[in-house]
Order: C-alpha cells, then sequence, then structure tokens
C-alpha cells in the first residue's frame, strides 16, 4: 500500500492481505520520510475500528527499494513484539 500525492479524507483503500477489509481515512496524522501516517476506520464485515494507518510513499519505494522495505518490515516487527506484552501496555498501538 502506497500513499498518492493529494490523498484526501474520506478516501477508502481496500486491505491488499485481508479480503473484505478497508480503510477509510479520516484526516492525516503526521509524515516522516518514508510514510504517511492518517487516523482510519478499519471496516470489515465484523464491524469498524479506529486505527492508525501507515502508507508508504511510493517515490522512497522506488528510490530505496529492499532497504525500505527491509526497514518497514522491521518497524512491524518490533511492533508485535510491543503487542505480545501481557498484559498488554495500554499505550501502545495493536498491530492489525
Amino acid at each position: 500500500m502506497t500513499a498518492e500525492s493529494g490523498a484526501t479524507d474520506g478516501r477508502v483503500i481496500p486491505s491488499e492481505l485481508v479480503p473484505g477489509v478497508s480503510y477509510l481515512l479520516e484526516r492525516q496524522l503526521g509524515e516522516g520520510g518514508m510514510a504517511v501516517a492518517y487516523l482510519a476506520r478499519r471496516q470489515s464485515p465484523s464491524g469498524s475500528t479506529p486505527v492508525v494507518l501507515k502508507v508508504t510513499r511510493p517515490e522512497t519505494m522506488l528510490r530505496e527499494g529492499h532497504m525500505a522495505l527491509m526497514a518497514f518490515r522491521k518497524e512491524a516487527v518490533a511492533l508485535g513484539r510491543l503487542n505480545e506484552q501481557v498484559p498488554p501496555n495500554p499505550c501502545v498501538v495493536r498491530l492489525v
């Protein structure tokens, strides 16, 4: 999933991994060199949940290629490890 320039509130992004799931962008929260973070709603057959959706910049993926993908995966693994804490830490977002 990559960020397109000019992405606006209300845009729906279908999940590339889970059939029947999409993300409704509510507003941009922040941006960095590699990605843009949005407040969004994860919409699935079981309901709607607020999430933060991090969308990679296409130019970063084209320019950095494999290194950008490795950095993104490393971040996902770190967040996944934080999610494994028992009891869960309420200050850490859940990886979905």
